[in-house]
């Protein structure tokens, strides 16, 4: 189904298939995105279309714009603008290595190109990590990500031009209860300055047994400060929690704990049948490294 509707005053009317409507957005949006001194606190989502059925948004095949495109209450909907750029991916295959390099080989399956089905909402994770011990839901009987598979325990999302209000709102819907989704890594990465390539990063965790609505650590990692972290938190992220971090200065050294992400195994494993692997107790992903991964590879 299609809709010319206008959604707003500040969208124009769209027409077409879903990839020409989602080239009219770019044509709009992106130069106003690019200008921007500012991020806006509230999410800042588009809508490609209305009136659509889940059905519809699960059939859909091109797998290349599936991963930009969630579905909600009816509207398919973009947050990603750009293009997925290198640095995107740079980000994304760091981050999921992470979980390879420290987690027990066949332990897991890596399962970012499925479709999760969160109630009446329909999304592809950049990345995602599965148990390989955590049972198929039975029939009628509980939690599936998409028909019988189960839901991953991690998710993993890498926003340029979304915002990091719009990554929370996704956060939060992954830990809905609607999934038994754990644990949401989410890596916002600033366009460099012009001048002297210097650059704003921000990681959000959040962990579905701490809370749903809040993230558990809040981290400013770039090569200069995101000076918001605790702003977002109150004013744009919910009530802070006493288990909160949130620094905003940038790293200097690896291996420094205020700079380290902590996922427990037993997040990871939660539901595997196989029980939670003994060591490590956590896998820990270093800040430092991303900022010198992301400071090298920027394109």
């Amino acid at each position: 189904m299609t809709s010319t509707k206008e959604v707003s005053q500040h969208q124009p009317i769209l027409v077409g298939t879903w990839l020409q409507r989602i080239e009219q957005l770019r044509e709009f949006h992106l130069p106003i995105i690019q200008k921007r001194s500012e991020e806006p606190v509230e999410p800042d989502h588009y809508v490609v279309c209305d009136n659509i059925t889940l059905q519809e948004y699960l059939d859909y095949d091109r797998t290349d714009l599936k991963e930009l495109l969630w579905f909600h209450n009816g509207e398919v909907l973009i947050y990603e603008l750009s293009r997925i750029s290198p640095i995107h991916e740079v980000i994304n295959t760091w981050t999921f290595s992470r979980f390879v390099l420290q987690l027990p080989e066949e332990s897991y399956d890596g399962t970012g190109s499925m479709t999760q089905v969160l109630g009446q909402s329909g999304a592809q994770a950049d990345s995602s990590i599965t148990p390989s011990g955590r049972p198929r839901p039975v029939p009628e009987g509980g939690l599936s990500a998409n028909g019988t598979f189960p839901f991953p325990t991690v998710i993993i999302e890498v926003g340029v031009s979304q915002t990091v209000a719009s990554l929370h709102q996704k956060a939060k819907r992954y830990l809905s209860n609607t999934t038994d989704i754990q644990v949401v890594v989410c890596i916002k990465i600033f366009p460099p300055k012009s001048d002297d390539g210097t650059f704003k990063a921000l990681a959000l965790l959040y962990r579905r047994s701490v809370s749903t609505q809040t993230p558990v650590q809040v981290i400013s990692f770039g090569t200069i400060p995101f000076d918001l972290p605790m702003v977002y938190i109150i004013q744009g992220l919910g009530p802070t929690t006493g288990n909160t971090l949130a620094v905003n200065t940038p790293p200097t050294v690896p291996n420094d704990p205020l700079y380290l992400l902590r996922i427990p195994l037993a997040d990871i494993y939660n539901g595997d049948a196989n029980g939670v692997p003994g060591n490590p107790v956590d896998v820990i992903i270093d800040l430092f490294h991303l900022m010198t991964k992301i400071a090298t590879n920027w394109v």
